[in-house]
């Protein structure tokens, strides 16, 4: 497939076929970015110089955005010219066609992953809008390794789960601000954002499992252990100024955490010469399995 017309432009006369390559059509998020339009090249650093990440390296080869599409072509393919042709998913998020009778490897199933001590270090001190931009890579499974490992160590998780929700987020008001229209290009923008947004519910039902992974305690509030993780998932990214005070905040909760029954009788204790009731929660964690009041 070199560089010449779109492969299904030698489908019969008549024919209606739509599998034709499309170029990239969507609505920006706020920093002016298609979300949509694969292969999500998205700005990120690397030896201090900003490049694009994930070129497609057959950009010559016409593409299509679903499998049914490159697969019609394909057929049209071999009606005229007698080729037996076959789509892949290319790691650019298109599909084209090859010759090739093997199949392109798989990306990596990175919900497997198991992070390392030290992992989480390649995100260290990264802002928010690199953050993201490694989020966005991360959500079909074609970022490196490296990125993918840091994303899932508990330090980064409940980070990553928040940049996930973002990106829902910002999907919601993309499919909104496209409902009414029904142009082709609409339609293949559409199918494409449909395929991001499924792979987007996947890596969110990952997240929440690996950010939430402590036991919730009575009452069902959460245990100091997640309450520290939230806390530090903020840090990433902030002033020096907020983040001291998040340190502080830390601080405060696992102190409270290694001396819970007498934190707890000290605050039933100011209730009690206050005149406040404690409420149901208060009453468990000073009777119940947080501590005996003293």
């Amino acid at each position: 497939m070199g560089g010449g017309a779109p492969v299904s432009r030698d489908a019969p006369p008549g024919s209606r076929s739509r599998c034709v390559a499309v170029k990239g059509v969507g609505v920006s998020d706020s920093s002016g970015r298609d979300l949509y339009t694969p292969p999500f090249r998205l700005p990120t650093v690397k030896n201090g110089e900003t490049v694009t990440a994930l070129p497609c390296p057959t950009p010559t080869k016409s593409r299509y955005a679903t499998t049914a599409a490159a697969d019609q072509a394909a057929r049209h393919v071999q009606i005229p010219v007698g080729t037996i042709m076959r789509a892949y998913e290319c790691q650019c998020g298109w599909w084209h066609l090859t010759r090739s009778t093997s199949t392109p490897a798989e990306p990596i199933p990175y919900e497997d992953l198991t992070p390392a001590d030290g992992d989480e270090q390649l995100l260290a001190g990264v802002g928010h809008n690199l953050f993201a931009d490694i989020v966005a890579r991360d959500i079909h499974g074609r970022g490196p390794i490296e990125e993918a490992l840091a994303l899932r160590h508990p330090t980064n998780a409940l980070r990553w789960k928040e940049a996930l929700k973002t990106a829902w987020i910002a999907s919601e008001k993309q499919m909104a601000a496209r409902r009414g229209d029904t142009s082709a290009q609409a339609k293949e923008w559409r199918v494409r954002a449909e395929q991001y947004r499924a792979a987007l519910r996947v890596r969110r039902l990952e997240a929440k499992r690996r950010a939430h992974p402590y036991p919730r305690t009575q009452g069902g509030s959460s245990s100091s252990c997640e309450r520290v993780a939230v806390t530090r998932s903020r840090a990433a990214g902030a002033s020096r100024r907020e983040q001291r005070r998040i340190a502080g905040d830390v601080a405060v909760t696992q102190l409270i955490a290694a001396h819970e029954d007498e934190f707890y009788a000290l605050f039933a204790a100011e209730c009690e010469r206050l005149g406040l009731p404690l409420t149901a929660r208060d009453e468990a964690r000073v009777q119940g399995g947080l501590g005996e009041a003293a």
